[in-house]
């Protein structure tokens, strides 16, 4: 027996992608001298990937050091410029700023504009086919060509769109993972943002994001945490607590304790003793 779908699901009409430009993108020379490009509106969406660690991509205000590996995704309206110099493979796609084509135009807005780091080997396979496919006259060329551009967004809606919270979640407890095994060292955001291979100013907003904290406000609420564990089952030291919970004194584990909970170690470790008595 056949049974119809509940839902009907829309068909989203997709614009002759084979009209994109692609190749590799080195400094060119005209900019010798210069720190950094012009800015400037971007008409097309712009997918870059980065071949090798130099340079900063701007986007938007935004800074991003450039990392091999790391790709782009920029949209129309966005304002953009390097910082040199830098090497990429591109690909730009005219997509027409229509009602006919919005639900696509929408669908590609949902990608991020920074994707730290992808499997190179693998997005560098589809560039290079594409650049192969735009500069060949084989046959039925425009069909290949639409047929690879759809393949490289779909790889990169997947490994971002899709894979998203996983990534997230998992970098996350990564993270936290580190900083709970190294509670008693100095971490510093850089240690911290080079685990996810992020800069320090991308990671620190990307923690904030994901979990409502700063590295540093998040930290030294695990530090505290350690600590009323302490405080509650042992009779250890204010000094050993304060070493064992990754303070660097005494005096400042005292100070960041009652400035977080209202009561100082010991007033803590008193009360807590006489709720457990009662």
């Amino acid at each position: 027996m056949f049974y119809s779908p509940k839902k009907k699901l829309n068909n989203i009409p997709i614009p002759p992608l084979y009209h994109m430009d692609t190749a590799i993108y080195r400094t060119p020379s005209l900019y010798e001298g210069s720190d950094t490009t012009p800015q400037r509106h971007v008409e097309e969406y712009e997918i870059e990937l980065y071949t090798q660690s130099s340079g900063a991509a701007i986007i938007n205000g935004e800074e991003y050091p450039i990392k091999k590996g790391m790709m782009l995704f920029s949209s129309p309206g966005d304002i953009r410029n390097s910082r040199l110099p830098f090497i990429c493979k591109f690909v730009h796609l005219p997509i027409p700023n229509s009602e006919k084509y919005k639900k696509f135009r929408d669908f590609l807005d949902t990608i991020p504009k920074i994707i730290p780091r992808v499997d190179y080997d693998k997005y560098s396979l589809i560039f290079d086919k594409l650049e192969f496919l735009y500069n060949s006259q084989t046959p039925y060329r425009e069909v290949s060509i639409q047929a690879c551009i759809l393949e490289l967004i779909n790889e990169i809606f997947t490994d971002t769109v899709i894979k998203t919270e996983y990534y997230e979640n998992e970098n996350i407890r990564l993270i936290i993972k580190h900083m709970e095994e190294n509670l008693t060292k100095n971490l510093t955001l850089d240690e911290l943002s080079d685990i996810l291979h992020f800069s320090p100013n991308y990671f620190h907003k990307y923690f904030k994001e994901k979990t409502g904290f700063t590295p540093h406000k998040y930290l030294l609420e695990l530090r505290i945490t350690k600590a009323k564990k302490l405080l509650d089952s042992t009779a250890k030291s204010l000094i050993s607590i304060a070493e064992e919970s990754g303070f660097e004194s005494q005096a400042y584990f005292c100070y960041v304790f009652k400035k977080e909970t209202g009561m100082t170690p010991k007033e803590y470790r008193k009360k807590r003793l006489e709720e457990f008595i009662l």
